[in-house]
């Protein structure tokens, strides 16, 4: 890592690439600050919010006065008047053009801003810096009145003529968006190639972003304008992505976008998707008290209780359908392109959805009638516990609805699980549900010795669903219901996964398979040769295999020289 360099002057795009480096992921931020473009913006004692927050951040603080304006109302803005409280000052006015409703701030900073003695201004529009020997004194604004909505589907603000109001003040901070600097690309002999849009933003590939030069990636806020971190941070994941498709394959290619639809925003969601579900308020973040807050930098927000942040995690809903990664009718949407814009789809239920069943959810509304549930129910697993019936509608005019449902022949086996594809059958979650990206581990199911093979969905380091491996013996995919749903155990936090060796005083002491094994060799052949063979037994489990047996019965027989071994299935 190499820092306080200047591109342009420390080094280029060129000395860059002649040290070896084949792809470069250009992501500079957006450090300008927009002016105003009103008189005497450049005054002493004007600064844009930006400046303030770097220097007060790397410990060169600017003078504060008593009595501060700020000019915005965004959520940088918003981190300049709350600072300039907590240096000193003993007012501060922010001055907003719209109304409440439309600040960019998060509404919780604003509200706390306000019980700091923060006073807004709406409906406000500077329109002169006032100065008073050569510097900064205050500033004069117009009143505005809201009108039809802008570009950016706001109401526009309108200054009322006549209006005029002034605001005398020691210092003022700007805060009205931000820019990047990429005058420096048209000063680079290779960054002059690229083409910019009208805003000034090199012309990249959104999803990919790769520029015009095929090995110059570009992203964050030079691309995206000012974006979260978050935002950030994807853009440099996706930017390593394609990046590494470059240097490997020459091109880069993106994947299609995955197909889905939506119901809306939170607030356009029907309430009926939400029936039965208890509706419990957020918890509210602990604050220092407004005195507190307003002395000192500490901070602001308290953590919450343990108790608070189990029952705040056990709010979420896990929206979405949780088999979105393995639904083939999604899969085959976007492999095919299709427009979910020119789809009529159901944005609440339409049919209840089952829960009775002990392990599988039932939802009719995710069914396309392909049967394959109860094909393999009626063909494989010979129960004919799962039947797609169809609805009865005297009124219904068009095609008949059919919906599937479990009868009492169900042995649990969960094959219907596995064959349906789309999400309409679906396992019961153990915790947290999902939907996952799962990690495959195949291995052998542990109940019995018959060894049916299994795979194991592993997010992180849970197993959170397990499945039948098709067209292997001797299973041949079928589980049982412990093979298939009783999987539990791997994740119990008692589950022993270390040699525990007992000491003196009761107490067991975690120990390396190496330790344990010689242990367990010279007590065994100790109590042997004390006591004799017959002092010993082996009792072996059923949930091992008949390999595993064997080998238990020969150790038995040739090294504790004893045929004292039995086994829970008299193998």
């Amino acid at each position: 890592v190499i820092v306080n360099k200047k591109f342009g002057k420390d080094f280029s795009l060129a000395s860059i690439k002649s040290e070896g480096f084949d792809a470069i992921y250009l992501a500079i931020g957006a450090w300008n600050s927009y002016k105003l473009g009103i008189s005497g913006e450049d005054l002493p004692g004007v600064m844009s919010a930006i400046e303030f927050l770097i220097r007060n951040a790397s410990g060169d603080p600017p003078p504060v006065g008593k009595k501060v304006i700020v000019i915005g109302n965004g959520n940088t803005g918003m981190d300049a008047a709350r600072s300039c409280l907590r240096m000193g000052a003993k007012e501060v006015i922010m001055l907003y053009r719209r109304t409440k409703a439309e600040m960019p701030a998060n509404p919780q900073e604003i509200h706390d801003a306000e019980q700091e003695g923060i006073t807004i201004h709406i409906l406000a529009t500077p329109t002169k810096i006032i100065s008073k020997d050569g510097k900064f004194s205050g500033v004069e604004y117009l009143k505005n009145e809201l009108k039809a909505a802008d570009s950016s589907g706001r109401p526009s603000p309108v200054p009322i003529k006549g209006s005029e109001t002034i605001i005398e003040a020691d210092q003022a901070i700007v805060s009205i968006g931000q820019f990047s600097d990429v005058d420096f690309l048209k000063e680079d002999s290779e960054l002059n190639k690229l083409a910019f849009t009208k805003k000034g933003i090199p012309e990249t590939d959104s999803n990919t972003l790769q520029s015009c030069l095929p090995y110059l990636f570009i992203g964050g806020d030079l691309l995206r304008g000012p974006r979260t971190v978050i935002q950030a941070s994807a853009d440099g994941r996706e930017a390593a992505l394609s990046m590494h498709q470059y240097l490997t394959d020459g091109v880069v290619i993106q994947d299609a976008k995955p197909f889905n639809i939506t119901k809306g925003k939170l607030k356009e969601v029907d309430p009926i998707n939400f029936e039965g579900i208890l509706s419990r308020p957020r918890n509210a973040t602990p604050l220092l008290s407004v005195e507190q807050r307003c002395k000192s930098f500490e901070e602001a927000e308290l953590p919450l209780t343990e108790a608070q942040a189990q029952t705040e995690a056990q709010r979420c809903l896990s929206c979405g359908c949780l088999d979105s990664f393995k639904c083939l009718l999604r899969k085959y949407a976007t492999i095919y392109g299709v427009d979910s814009n020119k789809l009529t789809f159901w944005k609440s239920p339409k049919y209840t959805i089952e829960k009775s069943h002990p392990f599988i959810t039932v939802d009719p509304n995710k069914c396309v009638v392909c049967r394959r549930c109860a094909v393999g129910c009626d063909n494989y697993q010979i129960q004919y516990a799962i039947k797609v019936d169809e609805v009865p509608d005297e009124d219904r005019i068009g095609p008949p609805q059919y919906t599937p449902n479990i009868n009492d022949k169900c042995v649990d086996c969960g094959l219907c699980v596995g064959n349906c594809p789309t999400g309409a059958l679906q396992e019961k979650m153990k915790g947290k549900p999902g939907p996952f990206k799962l990690k495959k581990i195949r291995t052998t199911c542990t109940y019995c010795g018959v060894g049916c093979q299994i795979m194991l969905g592993v997010s992180g380091d849970k197993v959170v669903n397990v499945e039948g491996v098709s067209g292997v013996a001797p299973n041949f995919g079928h589980l049982c219901v412990k093979g298939r749903f009783a999987y539990d155990f791997i994740n119990s936090p008692d589950r022993l996964r270390t040699p525990l060796i007992k000491q003196d005083d009761g107490s067991f002491k975690e120990a390396s398979w190496e330790e344990a094994l010689d242990l367990v060799a010279r007590r065994f052949g100790a109590i042997r040769d004390e006591y004799g063979p017959d002092a010993l037994a082996a009792l072996t489990s059923a949930r091992i295999t008949n390999e595993e047996n064997y080998l238990v019965q020969k150790l038995t027989r040739a090294v504790l020289k004893t045929n004292n071994i039995d086994h829970c299935a008299r193998l």
